[in-house]
């Protein structure tokens, strides 16, 4: 009697175990365009994301979708801006989750790819960095959970690795970290016994003194507040946990790689005993401050204790491909490596050591739509298709094209994700790039880049938009605003990360033009005085906009001011007491 046999089952019978691919997402964080061998470092060796290179297509010109960690990860997994469903700040120099007890995350209406292949029978695992909320509602609620958004299981982190997490780190929240925090506790102490004592010495009335004292209150607040939130935030903030459950709170960063990546090995076994597909999403702490590393990488890179982190990295990479070749999975397996944004510029430890990466292009991590903090390193692979391996393409693509792009190879059709969770149109900013990685090393490639338009965004507010022209393939890059940057510099040091929007940024009457071909360090601009066809390039930029800007209705942000104050109600606990640390 005939039965109905599953789908994996019945594959097996026909001798195509396995026939649609595993992904190995590896996702770095805040590593620089120019810190990787193929992107021509020789000074820190990284020999192993180098053999991805040589194995797989280089994405030469591969565009974060945000310039800082949030939103950038929401649209890598959404295949969607952030601007769409709100993850995109407005009016507040908070533009990434930094507490654990905010209401802030991604929207459970959104779809991830990893929710679309969980449906399609894939076997789902996250191991690192979340950074995409927590509760909603109460502490054990758990409604951004990666549970909710495709993930069978995970180890790892709900926020990022902050400076507060490491014992010499000091605090994300004011500049100069724990040194500022002492010498604002001892100026205050001093302050105070300076008052106190000229009034005992009779040089300042009783009168006086009171007015003094009632008028600094405000300031005194402030600098409580600030040392409050440093030592808190190590213990509310500085989590890691397994499945649905913290196991770790303050986590200690000894060793951290290596867990991931034991995690993820632990992962890559059972998927291997189970012969289903799987998605294994591996995103690294590294190389984001404060830097750590295990004994075997301290001290081993000209470039300090950056330099060990990206060893370090570079490890897991290697660590992670042995294990899919041990297990006899490399070749029906793709692998995309690359990183939520650039590089940090402006990270430089109270040492004056240099924190952050190197990045080729112009700007960093937060500058909007600077190349410098979106033109990120990446490479993906996959053996069983033939890409042929250690070629640059050239064309723009996105990290939002991965979404896409590996769902059409495994065989999933685009009907089943053309609506999201809530019903509506789930219209992609992300493209499939398939054919254009099919097409191989060309002198003169026959294939475009699907994105003849890119908008590049600082927060919610529209900072660039890219345009390639079809007929040339020429770039353009049109700014509307470009950070104010401290003095002398081209970095917002003084305020840790540069801002999106008022004081942070200058407006210009006339948008800046660039044309990225001849000048990708965007130096260079062309104006209605030097370039006779400026109003033409600027219309058709700008009407490219409209057209997918009239597309959909902006919701309102997210990040209010209101909304990145932490609430107690909404802090996830330990299980056991004291419950902020076990």
């Amino acid at each position: 009697m005939w039965q109905v046999i599953p789908w994996f089952l019945l594959s097996t019978v026909l001798g195509e175990t396995n026939a649609r691919p595993n992904i190995v997402i590896l996702m770095a964080d805040d590593l620089g365009s120019g810190d990787v061998g193929f992107n021509g470092n020789t000074t820190i060796g990284t020999t192993n994301i180098d053999q991805l290179a040589t194995e797989g297509v280089i994405l030469d010109q591969h565009i974060a979708p945000a310039s800082v960690c949030t939103p950038s990860r929401a649209a890598f997994l959404t295949g969607r801006l952030p601007i769409r469903y709100g993850i995109a700040a407005n009016a507040t120099r908070v533009r990434v989750n930094i507490w654990n007890a905010t209401p802030n995350g991604l929207p459970r209406s959104e779809l991830t790819f990893a929710k679309v292949l969980q449906r399609e029978g894939y076997k789902t695992a996250l191991v690192g960095k979340w950074h995409l909320g927590m509760n909603n509602e109460n502490n054990h609620d758990q409604h951004y959970h990666p549970y909710n958004h495709g993930f069978d299981s995970w180890f790892g982190i709900p926020l990022t690795n902050i400076r507060n997490c490491a014992d010499d780190g000091g605090s994300v929240l004011v500049p100069g970290g724990q040194y500022v925090l002492d010498g604002l506790r001892l100026a205050s102490a001093f302050f105070f016994l300076l008052l106190l004592s000229l009034n005992a010495l009779g040089f300042l009335p009783w009168s006086l003194t009171r007015i003094i004292i009632v008028g600094s209150i405000p300031n005194l607040g402030g600098i409580l507040f600030q040392v409050g939130f440093h030592y808190t935030m190590r213990f509310s903030s500085c989590q890691l946990w397994k499945d649905r459950t913290v196991i770790e709170a303050p986590y200690s960063l000894d060793n951290m790689t290596q867990r991931l990546v034991n995690e993820a090995e632990i992962f890559l076994d059972s998927a291997a005993a189970s012969d289903a597909p799987f998605l294994l999403m591996l995103n690294f702490l590294h190389v984001h401050t404060p830097l750590f590393s295990s004994p075997e990488f301290r001290g081993k890179s000209v470039h300090g204790r950056y330099g060990d982190n990206v060893l370090e990295l570079d490890w897991a990479v290697g660590a992670v491909r042995e294990k899919l070749a041990a297990l006899g999975l490399a070749e029906n397996t793709i692998v995309y490596f690359s990183t939520d944004q650039a590089a940090h510029n402006e990270e430089i430890s109270a040492s004056q050591e240099r924190h952050g990466g190197y990045n080729i292009y112009r700007g960093g991590k937060g500058m909007g739509g600077f190349e410098g903090g979106i033109r990120v390193p990446a490479v993906i692979s996959y053996p069983r298709e033939n890409w042929e391996g250690g070629w640059r393409l050239k064309q723009a693509t996105s990290m939002m094209d991965i979404y896409p792009t590996i769902l059409s190879q495994a065989k999933v059709s685009p009907s089943l994700f053309a609506q999201n969770e809530a019903g509506e149109e789930n219209a992609l900013d992300g493209r499939d790039i398939s054919a254009l990685l099919n097409e191989g090393a060309k002198e003169i490639p026959t294939v475009p880049s699907p994105h003849e338009f890119m908008f590049h965004y600082c927060g919610d507010n529209l900072n660039a938009i890219r345009w390639t022209e079809p007929q040339t393939g020429r770039v353009w890059k049109l700014h509307y605003f470009q950070p104010s940057w401290d003095e002398g510099t081209e970095g917002c040091a003084s305020i840790l990360i540069c801002g999106c929007f008022g004081p942070f940024v200058t407006y210009y009457d006339e948008p800046l033009l660039y044309s990225l071909n001849e000048d990708v360090m965007e130096r260079t601009t062309y104006d209605s005085s030097n370039l006779a066809n400026y109003t033409t390039v600027v219309s058709i930029m700008e009407e490219g906009f409209n057209n997918w800007r009239s597309s959909f209705t902006k919701p309102p942000s997210i990040y209010t001011s209101f909304n990145a104050i932490p609430r107690p109600w909404l802090q996830p606990l330990c299980d056991t007491f004291p419950y902020l640390t076990c």
